[in-house]
């Protein structure tokens, strides 16, 4: 398959916590199809992010779990509906 959008749930995800917990890697464990076309109603889809070969085992003094939470929530993707179909 093709990447269609500019960034994906995994990487708003998972790029912030790899960068802090200075991992290697992660891998996205999602419930559910994540693709573009599919619409989500509620409150999300249950996941876990799974840091491979961390260095750090808890993030530095100056980043909070609170603060990595604000930083992914603070990346949205201005997505609007064009003749039936989503575009980022």
């Amino acid at each position: 398959g093709q990447k269609k959008p500019a960034s994906s749930v995994e990487e708003v995800i998972g790029l912030p916590l790899q960068e802090a917990f200075r991992a290697k890697t992660f891998k996205f464990h999602a419930s559910g199809r994540e693709d573009v076309d599919v619409r989500m109603l509620g409150n999300g889809r249950p996941f876990i992010v799974e840091l491979l070969n961390p260095r750090r085992t808890y993030p530095p003094a100056d980043i909070t779990l609170s603060s990595l939470e604000a930083a992914i929530n603070a990346h949205q993707v201005a997505v609007q509906r064009c003749g039936g179909s989503l575009q980022e």
